[in-house]
């Protein structure tokens, strides 16, 4: 556990405390052998920036910062040893109420569907690896199409499997998916046609399908959590 950032160094034990002990009890529902660490820090982006992954040549990953929407944790494959494990990262902002003796219940709430969620993904990693060894940090070369096909597909699946798993430790999560749908969703058809439009005069073929295939990827994210 990695607390970074925070000039009280009380509240830093706190911290690490208290989510130590939300994970353990959520890893009671979610299996999370497979952990590598936890980060929890003030500058997000540097912690992101300088995870070891632990494979040469892998570059770091990046947080969610577009149409509005914010990333505040992370959960990155990693490399130990012969081992893929996946190693957690989390902004301080949303979880900083765990270091307190008393906190709101909303503050709460939020920070324990984050951290569940994240949780699940290091479980959703375990299975995919063990069906399909070496699909995670698989740097095989390959056309530029078909590793856009497997990052589209593969996110639907993630999403949606670990939104699943994590469901109950997220109450009242259902609108959040809804206003992060309709935002994403905000104008996607004029913007998507602007995109062909200008690949009349760029002439560049990655560049319109990531544009374009965006949009398909950000719908079918968030419509597996909805109810039936």
């Amino acid at each position: 556990m990695s607390v970074r950032g925070f000039d009280n160094e009380e509240a830093a034990k706190a911290l690490a405390h208290a989510m130590l002990a939300l994970i353990h009890e959520v890893g009671r529902y979610i299996d999370i052998s497979t952990i590598d660490g936890v980060t929890i820090a003030m500058d997000y982006d540097e912690a992101l920036r300088e995870l070891d992954r632990g494979v040469e040549g892998l570059g770091p990953e990046e947080r969610t910062n577009d149409e509005g929407l914010v990333g505040v944790g992370k959960s990155i494959v990693v490399k130990r040893g012969d081992a893929v494990k996946t190693h957690l990262v989390f902004s301080a902002g949303p979880v900083c109420c765990l270091a307190l003796e008393e906190h709101e219940p909303e503050d709460f709430r939020v920070a324990l569907a984050i951290i569940a969620h994240e949780c699940a993904h290091v479980a959703e990693h375990a299975d995919r690896e063990r069906q399909f060894p070496g699909i995670l940090l698989d740097q095989t070369p390959a056309s530029y199409m078909r590793l856009y096909e497997q990052q589209f597909s593969q996110a639907f699946w993630c999403e949606y499997a670990v939104c699943r798993a994590s469901a109950r430790f997220a109450r009242n999560e259902e609108q959040r998916f809804r206003n992060n749908l309709a935002v994403r969703l905000q104008d996607a058809r004029i913007k998507a046609r602007d995109a062909i439009r200008s690949y009349r005069t760029h002439g560049d073929v990655e560049r319109v399908f990531q544009e374009v295939g965006r949009f398909g990827a950000f719908t079918h994210g968030f419509l597996p959590v909805w109810p039936s």
